[in-house]
């Protein structure tokens, strides 16, 4: 018995391909339109018995295998450099780098998201590159600290002395993009679940990396009809979920911090502390991923981005 009472011979995982067979009867009867209304309304109803006679387990609507964190198996391999320049002559500085490679079968933000399957009688069709991959990942950060200039005067070492600078700058690789279909090809009747069905690939859908940057917004990889296709009825895409030569902008950043530390009295710990802060200082386009669903009308553009720079102001007072 399983766990719903019915008999483990009763369920069967075999989804059968149907066979659609009036179409030509919908090309016959095209003269009269009383006619072909009656002949698509039976295409649609022949579709939904298709559907409920393929499902394994007919006491459910829709049953939907998902990946949850951090999926069912996950693989990573890197080769992480990092050199170091202690603190000294009031200066440190920092170099770390990754050269690396993930791979899963579904990947997911956070603990409490999970994805869909594309099919749950082949998960295996969902193993690739993940989507969270960036093959490299540099990162420079330092910290300046002005003198205290103790031998001035002491407007001087409070205006002018002890200022801490400090900065990071990162450059982080794309990561793959996942195109899917947007519509139920395959016939599971899944529902909300089809986000994972993809589309037939056929051919590279990227394009040449040195178009302008209003050109990559507008159509980031190949759109066109005859490299993404709907597969047959009844059928899963052979698009894959990832692949390492077809990803999204790389991104490069820059934060800075500017800090100063007020200390009120030589005799206790009271101390001021003003802190100014800059993120994305050079104010660099920070291109999102491009829009992958098929099915819309903003496929292959990019619509979203990271903020543009943002400074901040701080300040705290300890006693």
């Amino acid at each position: 018995m399983n766990a719903i009472g019915e008999p483990e011979d009763r369920i069967s995982t075999a989804l059968s391909i149907p066979q659609h067979n009036r179409f030509s009867e919908l090309v016959r009867r095209a003269a009269a339109r009383s006619e072909v209304i009656e002949s698509v309304h039976a295409l649609y109803r022949d579709l939904g018995r298709e559907i409920d006679s393929r499902r394994p387990l007919s006491a459910f609507g829709s049953v939907v295998t998902h990946i949850s964190d951090p999926g069912s198996w996950t693989d990573y391999n890197s080769l992480q450099v990092t050199a170091m320049k202690q603190y000294a002559n009031n200066y440190t500085l920092q170099m770390t780098y990754t050269l690396g490679r993930s791979y899963d079968d579904g990947t997911v933000a956070n603990e409490s998201d999970s994805i869909a399957v594309q099919d749950p009688n082949n998960p295996d069709s969902d193993r690739g590159v993940s989507s969270n991959d960036r093959t490299h990942v540099l990162r420079l950060n330092g910290m300046y600290e002005l003198p205290q200039l103790l031998d001035s005067p002491a407007v001087v070492r409070m205006v002018v002395g002890g200022w801490r600078l400090a900065g990071i700058m990162s450059y982080l690789s794309g990561m793959p993009i996942t195109v899917v279909s947007g519509v139920d090809r395959a016939l599971t009747g899944c529902g909300n679940g089809c986000s994972g069905q993809r589309p037939d690939l056929n051919g590279d859908p990227t394009l040449p990396d040195n178009r302008s940057t209003e050109e990559k917004i507008a159509r980031y990889f190949d759109t066109s009809a005859t490299v993404w296709t709907l597969p047959a009825l009844g059928q899963y895409g052979n698009a894959p979920r990832s692949m390492n030569s077809f990803r999204g902008p790389g991104r490069f950043s820059t934060d800075m911090s500017l800090t100063k530390i007020f200390r009120l009295s030589s005799t206790s710990s009271q101390r001021f502390e003003l802190r100014l802060e800059a993120f994305n200082v050079f104010d660099q386009l920070l291109l999102g991923m491009p829009n992958a669903d098929r099915s819309t009308s903003t496929f292959g553009s990019i619509t979203t981005a990271s903020a543009p720079r943002v400074v901040q102001l701080a300040a705290r007072f300890d006693f």
